[in-house]
């Protein structure tokens, strides 16, 4: 059984090892800079989850390579594979051998669940069997306590998260960041705290004749520079997240609805008209 008082006996039937190619010299440093990030926006940020809404788009890299950037300087890591779907980590790094994973520790099926790896201070947590239920497992329980466990024994949790709909993304989500994107009006209609981080005047549109003004309309903050950025987001970690009234007082003005019945009220309309 898991808990904070274990540490594994390495043996070759717990040890992995990991076949990374190098990205390069400006993906590594990329890499490290989104690191430095995380680092300064505050030592309370120990859990790192990345998604995606649609397969391939590489979010399982940048887990992967942003939990070496941590165990690069000496940061203990443990990299989860919550894709319990459609798992790239045995093949893509050429894991050999059946491994046990995150299924079956969750399932009760086995107690052996952290390989150490050939990469000093990286451990992973591999995903397993495919199962049919992946978003019922990581909100079990038992996912949770595992979380709260791997907290106290590492210095960062990185999860590489299955992709999921939006509405799941939205659900789970506390807060985003976007530039322009019109999904902000979508999040922002759950009322929950939106930046949006326009650090570049190089787009293909003109900002002065657009219907939408970020600064008066928008459902945030408009940030422009990076530390800005990094402020913001650890104000808003330090409040729980919690939309500021003023953007809430936008949001009622903007939707006229917020009752739940906007596909009821589109299929009467197609209905009368």
């Amino acid at each position: 059984m898991l808990n904070n008082n274990v540490t594994e006996k390495k043996t070759k039937d717990n040890i992995v090892e990991l076949h990374m190619k190098d990205p390069g010299f400006s993906v590594t440093e990329a890499f490290n800079t989104l690191r430095t990030n995380i680092m300064f926006s505050g030592e309370n940020i120990k859990t790192v989850m990345v998604t995606s809404t649609n397969p391939a788009e590489g979010k399982s890299f940048i887990a992967m390579q942003l939990a070496k950037s941590f165990a690069d300087i000496n940061k203990k890591v443990v990299y989860i594979d919550c894709d319990l779907r459609k798992s790239v980590t045995l093949s893509r790094y050429k894991i050999r051998g059946k491994r046990a994973g995150l299924t079956e520790y969750i399932t009760g099926q086995r107690s052996q669940l952290i390989y150490e790896t050939n990469i000093p201070n990286l451990a992973v947590i591999l995903s397993g069997h495919v199962v049919p239920n992946p978003i019922e497992l990581m909100e079990s329980k038992k996912f949770d306590d595992l979380l709260s466990v791997l907290r106290e024994r590492f210095d960062y949790v990185i999860i590489d998260s299955t992709s999921n709909s939006y509405n799941d993304i939205f659900t789970h989500a506390s807060l985003i960041i976007t530039d322009y994107s019109s999904i902000a009006f979508d999040f922002a209609y759950l009322k929950k705290p939106v930046i949006y981080y326009q650090y570049s005047d190089d787009y293909n549109f003109d900002l002065s004749e657009s219907y939408f003004d970020y600064k008066t309309m928008g459902f945030g903050e408009v940030i422009k520079k990076e530390d800005d950025l990094i402020k913001l987001i650890k104000d808003y970690l330090d409040n729980d997240c919690k939309m500021k009234e003023v953007y809430k007082k936008r949001v009622d003005e903007f939707y006229k609805y917020n009752d739940q019945n906007n596909s009821k009220r589109v299929y009467n309309w197609i209905y009368e008209n």
